[in-house]
């Protein structure tokens, strides 16, 4: 999945991360409440010919006059997207309201099995959410509110900072999305919901302190803090909050490692390998000012 990733922030190119893409829609114009400019009901508004199964395009929240959203039954076979081409409103809120049931279900499993691999991946799960709907924030606002707003997440959140949970860690990305979203004011949350995952993000960075010797660790939360920055960066929208997240992290993880490079020199080979050096590219540059002011790229790649 990650040259997918890679080929979304114009790292590589198409052929290498083999995605196909939807075209029949490309270059329509995207318009809040607009008619149809085409007077007959017969023409398809996406391939422009007369057809006899032409429908209404579903919309979550329509605003506006959407009675002119409307798509050819061999046109919506092709279309991939869960959202209107004209406006860009979220289509059928059942397959979002899914990825939200499966991800709180990730956390769920993955935090009572404790593996840090599976851990990581609940970030994937959310890093293509976003690849697919970075165009269209709100939505991203509005699930991000309702993931928190779930009752047995929110449990589960809670039970990680009372018991320090080292779990929280391997599956950082999330909240430092979430986090991020909050403190932006993004996500219709209560101030409890605020307060709780700020309490996740200090538990988080408390937790580096019972490591010590495990460079893998440094390294791999070095990376989820990165890939919600580069999501947020590649689709336009706010990245605040989340370059504080992304200094803060990467200023913990050196002070870390000056701390202990002395009891554990393996440190300095252990960290950098769980840490994408394609994503640091991009955030050596944009975050920290190039790789003379990235104490990262200096504490682990210079000699």
């Amino acid at each position: 999945r990650r040259p997918f990733f890679l080929w979304w922030c114009g790292i590589c190119n198409e052929s290498h991360a083999n995605v196909a893409k939807f075209s029949c829609a490309a270059g329509m114009p995207k318009s809040e409440g607009s008619k149809s400019d085409n007077s007959s009901d017969n023409i398809c508004p996406i391939c422009f010919e007369e057809k006899d199964n032409i429908q209404l395009i579903p919309h979550w929240e329509a605003k506006g006059d959407v009675s002119g959203h409307r798509m050819c039954a061999d046109c919506t076979e092709q279309y991939t997207k869960n959202e209107c081409p004209f406006c860009n409103e979220v289509s059928i809120k059942e397959s979002l309201l899914e990825v939200i049931k499966s991800l709180i279900q990730d956390v769920k499993s993955k935090s009572a099995g404790g593996d840090p691999n599976d851990l990581a991946a609940i970030l994937e799960s959310w890093q293509f959410f976003e690849m697919e709907y970075g165009h269209n924030p709100k939505v991203i606002y509005r699930v991000g509110a309702l993931i928190l707003q779930d009752k047995e997440f929110k449990n589960l959140l809670e039970d990680g900072v009372n018991t320090r949970a080292a779990w929280m860690r391997d599956a950082a990305g999330i909240f430092f999305r979430l986090y991020s979203l909050s403190v932006e004011g993004n996500l219709d949350v209560t101030p409890n919901e605020k307060i709780l995952l700020q309490k996740c993000f200090e538990t988080i960075k408390e937790s580096m302190s019972s490591v010590k010797s495990q460079g893998h660790h440094y390294g791999a939360l070095y990376s989820q803090s990165m890939v919600p920055y580069i999501c947020a960066l590649q689709s336009g929208q706010s990245t605040v909050h989340l370059e504080v997240i992304v200094r803060e992290v990467g200023e913990l993880i050196v002070r870390y490692y000056k701390k202990n490079r002395r009891t554990w020199p393996q440190l300095k080979r252990d960290v950098p390998e769980r840490i994408v050096s394609e994503y640091m590219d991009i955030v050596t540059v944009n975050v920290w000012g190039g790789k003379d002011h990235d104490p990262v790229r200096k504490a682990f790649y210079r000699n």
